[in-house]
């Protein structure tokens, strides 16, 4: 399967609602849009992890949720890092941002009801 090439960019603008006239240059999207896309992502996954915190934090929470809010973390965590470390990257603050993000999540043993 051959892999399609976009003359444009895939993101509308939200007020208009007109299509974003640049090309792309990440992936799909102008570098604006792709920055927007990233800071999006790495604000649901911050929102993923606080939710699955609450579950393992919770002392109602059967063990299986416990343990599917335990992965839910790691899984969370770790997806939040790399978007971290590709917008320090893509934004040249390279050691700002991975230290930034290490803080945000403290590395801690998620694992408190065995």
């Amino acid at each position: 399967m051959h892999s399609r090439s976009w003359n444009r960019c895939l993101a509308q603008d939200s007020v208009t609602g007109t299509w974003c006239h640049r090309r792309p240059s990440d992936g799909v999207f102008c570098p604006p849009h792709a920055s927007e896309f990233r800071f999006d992502e790495a604000a649901k996954a911050a929102t993923r992890l606080a939710h699955a915190r609450l579950v393992v934090w919770d002392p109602s929470s059967t063990p299986f949720q416990r343990w599917w809010a335990s992965l839910q973390v790691r899984r969370a965590r770790s997806l939040r890092r790399s978007i971290l470390a590709k917008v320090a990257e893509s934004e040249g603050h390279t050691s700002d941002i991975a230290s930034l993000s290490e803080g945000l999540v403290p590395p801690e043993d998620i694992n408190t009801w065995s």
